[in-house]
């Protein structure tokens, strides 16, 4: 797709972009009053220090030059396309680095090869895909259910604790 059609790997580019910056505004508890345009939820994230410059450029990169592919008769240039690829890489493993796994280790980037891949491959590579999405998906779900755990036994102890406090305070005045 992106040697054949970097238009279209830029509109894909773009979509990923706007669900990464949705996964990210879930994760830091991020609530919308009205619902945002992706300008101002990547502005939001880089506001509150959520994403730091080079992030922020990277989403901002990919999001102009994507409206550019969906919003515009002209052709994407293949090199925009080859550097969103690039900032898509990097905005991942960032992502997998600060919400998923601290330890994670990440391969040396490196462009798709040019050749036509076999689809049988392609598929079984979407399905393995699937697989480790599922597998994240899942541990998202079980330390989101840790937290809420956590908070309910911290607020649970706090109120023992000032409970405490009121009682010995009652006491010593006795």
């Amino acid at each position: 797709l992106l040697w054949d059609q970097p238009q279209e790997a830029m509109m894909k580019a773009r979509l990923f972009g706007e669900t990464l910056v949705s996964m990210i505004f879930e994760q830091e508890n991020m609530k919308e009053v009205y619902p945002l345009k992706q300008w101002e939820k990547i502005n939001e994230l880089y506001k509150h220090y959520i994403i730091q410059d080079e992030i922020y450029k990277k989403f901002e990169y990919i999001r102009k030059n994507g409206n550019i592919a969906v919003h515009q008769v002209t052709d994407v240039d293949l090199e925009v396309a080859k550097q969103a690829h690039k900032d898509l890489f990097d905005l991942s493993v960032w992502y997998t680095e600060v919400y998923v796994s601290h330890t994670f280790n990440a391969p040396e980037y490196e462009l798709p090869s040019k050749q036509i891949q076999d689809p049988h491959i392609v598929k079984k590579w979407m399905d393995e895909y699937q697989e480790k999405i599922a597998e994240i998906e899942i541990k998202l779900e079980q330390l989101k259910q840790e937290k809420k755990l956590l908070l309910t036994v911290l607020s649970r102890t706090l109120f023992l604790i000032h409970l405490l406090t009121m009682l010995l305070l009652i006491f010593l005045q006795l």
